[in-house]
């Protein structure tokens, strides 16, 4: 948890350090960092945390973080290439973009360039020392929901390269835990090198093909009412695969903006469904009590997140109106799915 006895006295030189930090990155030509990423869950008063050890890369403007798990990111700052799992195939998609406007990995590269941007407050958790600058930031981010973030950096003296990174504690509200989510996230790095050798053939793009392409299975499932859905018989529209569950606080937050794109574009042919292996009773007291209008499927056994290759909520995959794969996009992507909606399916286009 972050330390509350933040002082403010030398707001200025904190800034300062944040702002070489920055420059840092930003001048810094390569990079290999390792380290951990933590993410500690409390929700009822019980607490679940998620290690995940990592190497990532950088060299210009192309990344790649590789996790203990398996799990793979890369970008050349335009495409994205993910694989949830080792031997699994990728998923491709455009580079999304940060909040200072440009293409970013987000927060799965670990990069500091906008460590001094959007800065509200700054101050020195402890006084500065020989083991580095430990300081406490309060970020005001414009077109965010949450605008005010704070955060904790350990910054080493000598390189001005940040050594840990705890984002403060944040409540996701939560309409069946009562008191809502509350996510602390720590980043450690056991190496954070600047302006080394890096291999270029890193950055290759995987040569697999993606698991978001190629035509859609087809399947049959019903809907919370009982009445039966054939993708087969979908073919002609554009239609968004929503896998959701009420458990999954990413996914509440997803839903609205999914129903109003669905609103949208639903008399130019899309259609959504949602996807979702839990009790259907369950599933239709969530959507009834909080107004949602998404008709979601049964898929108790999961037989449709293996057919289209799905690990993890939420997960939107889009279908061309004629029966082929467009990509898919996870949690933060309705921007994205909204543009391949548009740029991908002519006949759906303004």
């Amino acid at each position: 948890m972050l330390l509350a006895a933040v002082s403010l006295v030398r707001a200025g030189e904190a800034l300062d350090v944040l702002r070489k930090t920055a420059e840092a990155y930003k001048s810094a030509k390569s990079a290999a960092l390792e380290g951990t990423d933590k993410l500690e869950e409390v929700a009822r008063g019980k607490q679940r945390t998620t290690t995940r050890r990592f190497r990532a890369w950088r060299l210009g403007n192309r990344m790649r973080v590789e996790f203990a798990d398996g799990a793979v990111r890369l970008t050349d700052g335009r495409t994205e290439w993910s694989s949830s799992a080792q031997g699994r195939p990728f998923t491709k998609k455009p580079a999304p973009w940060d909040s200072r406007g440009r293409h970013a990995f987000q927060e799965f590269y670990y990069d500091f360039e906008g460590i001094a941007d959007f800065v509200k407050t700054a101050g020195f958790i402890a006084p500065p020392g020989k083991s580095g600058f430990n300081i406490e930031v309060t970020y005001e981010l414009p077109g965010r929901i949450a605008s005010e973030v704070t955060k904790n950096y350990w910054i080493d003296a000598g390189h001005f390269t940040v050594l840990r990174e705890i984002s403060n504690p944040t409540v996701m509200m939560d309409h069946a835990v009562a008191g809502g989510v509350t996510l602390t996230r720590t980043i450690a790095f056991s190496k954070a090198d600047l302006n080394v050798p890096v291999d270029a053939a890193l950055f290759a793009p995987p040569g697999e093909e993606p698991s978001a392409s190629g035509p859609a299975p087809d399947f049959a499932l019903t809907d919370l009412m009982g009445a039966q859905v054939n993708m087969k018989e979908l073919r002609g529209k554009a239609v968004v695969l929503y896998f959701w569950a009420t458990w999954c606080g990413t996914c509440r937050t997803e839903m609205p903006k999914l129903e109003k794109l669905a609103q949208e574009y639903r008399s130019r042919g899309l259609v959504l469904l949602g996807i979702n292996d839990e009790d259907p009773a369950i599933a239709s007291a969530y959507l009834k009590e909080n107004g949602h209008t998404l008709r979601s499927l049964v898929d108790r056994w999961k037989d449709v997140y293996r057919q289209y290759r799905v690990d993890g909520i939420p997960a939107m995959i889009l279908v061309a109106p004629d029966g082929r794969i467009v990509s898919a996009f996870g949690y933060g992507e309705t921007a994205a799915l909204e543009r391949g909606v548009l740029s991908n399916l002519p006949g759906i286009g303004r």
